[in-house]
């Protein structure tokens, strides 16, 4: 695993408190509540729907969102509130070309 890739994984665990839903992101269960171990297991059994990306217009991923989420990355002055106006913006943005 990459140092970006633990970089990333390390943001939307522990700094942003979010339950990954990727099965490739692994977490200590010990220090979950009981409400977000249940959300985990479930995420990462085979009985759940397939992730709301699947429905994105093709590439929107990789031309929208990864751009912004680069930008936050490496721009220590970007605000987490910065981060998600332009989350937003982007999601906008694709749902009009869709």
């Amino acid at each position: 695993m990459s140092q970006r890739t633990r970089q990333v994984q390390d943001y939307i665990v522990n700094k942003f408190k979010f339950i990954p839903v990727y099965t490739n992101i692994k977490i200590d269960q010990s220090k979950m509540d009981s409400l977000s171990l249940a959300i985990y297991k479930a995420a990462q059994s085979v009985n759940t729907m397939s992730a709301s990306t699947s429905a994105w217009p093709v590439g929107a991923i990789d031309t929208t969102f990864a751009p912004i989420t680069e930008k936050f990355f490496s721009n220590k002055s970007m605000t987490g509130q910065e981060l998600m106006k332009e989350i937003s913006a982007g999601f906008v943005s694709t749902a009009k070309s869709k």
